[in-house]
């Protein structure tokens, strides 16, 4: 008796196995999968297109901030350059300075 118990319990799962899913190859099918598929899509293609300019803002900023880094480097280059000759200018007036202070001292 156990055994037909079991054997018809495992028939009507199956069968309601089965039932579940024909309504869900149903649902496949359903206009309304095919409007909230679409309405999903719309969705996905609008956040694409709000994101675009977005990355493209971040890229104007990089370059820019790029072009504004690499000016900073060559002014500082330049100021250093400029800092550099004058440096050597007044060790070279010190030079001179001592050089005469040893002639003028003998």
């Amino acid at each position: 008796m156990e055994e037909r118990i079991g054997r018809e319990t495992l028939q009507e799962l199956i069968k309601l196995q089965i039932s579940i899913l024909d309504k869900y190859r149903e649902l496949l099918k359903s206009d309304e999968r095919q409007e909230a598929k679409e309405a999903v899509n719309e969705v996905i293609k609008a956040a694409i297109t709000a994101v675009r300019p977005i990355l493209r803002l971040g890229h104007v900023a990089y370059e820019k901030a790029v072009d504004l880094h690499e000016q900073a480097v060559g002014q500082t280059r330049d100021l250093l350059q400029e800092l550099l000759k004058e440096e050597q200018a007044r060790a070279d007036i010190h030079k001179r300075m001592r050089e005469q202070a040893e002639r003028g001292g003998r």
